[in-house]
């Protein structure tokens, strides 16, 4: 028991260290322009049309986080599969990580491990995304969101949960701007179509709900 215990400690020493990189979130409120047209409702659903109701962005930002397109295009288009999937340590003194040349060649920058194919898939590198290097905490009485990133080098970590969050912003205000265009277009195209005042009424504080939602989409993270 006591030379496993010795070695278990040894054994521990020896691991190279990894740096964890945290961020808190929480989520951005609705518009309360949605919550004005409730009153509106039975006019609405006389006339066929349905009151948007509150989304819960948190829900989705989380699902789009974990989601394998997500984060195999994070990868991808930040360029990291080298340092995610062939670094070994870190270089305290030059800040630099450590590739293993067993599995990427620095000089010819060409992957050199055994397994086929050569160069890790972007499933492989999601694989270990999800399993080794990324993780997430979410507080149900307060609604915070924790992102948490694990690696060896505190200087990439700190740079991908950066990078990380900002796509995952743009990407939430890319759909809620679509989303309101589509139905601005809609509605306009509605209140042409009626010559009720009450439906037009209803309409126009439709496009106006919709109008501040692309506002605040660009105004806010």
């Amino acid at each position: 028991t006591l030379t496993l215990a010795i070695f278990s400690i040894l054994f521990s020493l020896s691991l190279p260290d990894k740096y964890e990189s945290s961020i808190l979130l929480t989520p951005a409120g609705e518009s309360s322009q949605t919550s004005n047209l409730s009153s509106m409702s039975p006019l609405a659903g006389l006339a066929g049309i349905s009151i948007p109701k509150g989304t819960n962005n948190a829900s989705i930002g989380l699902e789009v986080l974990k989601s394998r397109i997500f984060v195999e295009n994070f990868i991808s288009e930040q360029d990291i599969l080298v340092p995610l999937m062939a670094s070994k340590n870190w270089d305290r003194k030059s800040g630099e990580l450590i590739l293993d040349s067993n599995i990427y060649d620095s000089s010819s920058k060409t992957w050199v491990r055994k397994s086929n194919p050569k160069k890790p898939s972007l499933h492989e590198a999601y694989d270990f995304w999800m399993n080794d290097v990324f993780s997430i905490d979410e507080d149900k009485e307060t609604g915070f969101i924790t992102v948490n990133l694990k690696h060896y080098s505190p200087i990439d970590t700190k740079n991908w949960l950066s990078a990380l969050i900002n796509d995952l912003n743009d990407y939430m205000r890319n759909i809620d701007v679509d989303e309101a265009r589509l139905s601005i277009q809609y509605l306009k195209n509605e209140t042409n179509k009626t010559t009720s005042q009450e439906l037009r009424s209803l309409l126009y504080a439709l496009i106006q709900s919709n109008t501040e939602k692309e506002m605040l989409a660009y105004s806010r993270s």
